[in-house]
């Protein structure tokens, strides 16, 4: 295993998840570690500093350590950022106590065990879930001007638009915090313009989280219509 680190603030520990826009003025790495049922949580948040927005927002990760042992790598939270460091802190502690409670609740198989090392598996009714699978689908609910993501026939997650003759204006995105830090809004996003494109629709982003998603990721530069 990998030796932990100390939770310094020298250097941010995670590059910055697609829903964090590019161009930040400053980034400001900070870790604060606890003691979860015996395991050692680190939380690192990461605030990008925005001149021009006037704001800081700030991402968030967590690790699991056991006698300076890492068990859980890294997980980023790749859905959401939030615009205070206390809010930041709150959601990366509770990220960080499923990523315990994962190891402790829930009997798993070596393989199951590094996959959510690596932050790519998800609880549901006492199982462990590899992302990677085809537990996690994209649908797209046309009735109801939506993309919606399923887990087990669940739905964890929705991209709501509405249509403008040839425009297709995404308004909100929401994910299930059970799938934090997991790629699961990016997995909808990406297949949502993805089912744009293909309906032959130009993209409005003016949900927060499709715009950050796109001005990150250039695959769509070509069907965004200007606002």
């Amino acid at each position: 295993m990998t030796k932990a680190v100390k939770p310094d603030a020298e250097q941010p520990y995670f590059d910055a998840p697609a829903h964090i826009p590019g161009g930040s003025d400053h980034q400001i790495p900070h870790s604060h570690r606890l003691v979860y049922r015996d395991y050692d949580v680190i939380v690192h948040l990461t605030g990008y500093e925005y001149e021009t927005f006037g704001e800081t927002l700030w991402a968030v990760g967590a690790e699991v350590v056991k006698e300076l042992e890492i068990v859980v790598l890294v997980s980023v939270d790749q859905a959401q950022h939030y615009r205070s460091y206390d809010e930041a802190m709150a959601h990366g502690t509770a990220l960080g106590k499923r990523l315990v409670d994962g190891l402790t609740g829930v009997r798993q198989t070596s393989e199951q065990s590094l996959a959510a090392a690596r932050g790519k598996t998800n609880q549901t009714n006492g199982r462990i879930h590899s992302m990677n699978d085809n537990n996690a689908v994209v649908r797209h609910d046309e009735s109801q001007q939506r993309y919606v993501l399923e887990v087990d026939g669940k739905e964890l997650g929705v991209a709501s638009y509405q249509d403008e003759s040839d425009r297709q204006v995404f308004t909100h995105t929401e994910v299930d915090p059970s799938l934090e830090g997991q790629g699961m809004g990016s997995k909808l996003v990406r297949e949502a313009l993805d089912g744009a494109r293909r309906r032959g629709k130009r993209i409005v982003p003016m949900c927060e989280f499709v715009a950050a998603y796109v001005k990150k990721h250039h695959d769509w530069d070509d069907i965004i219509a200007a606002q």
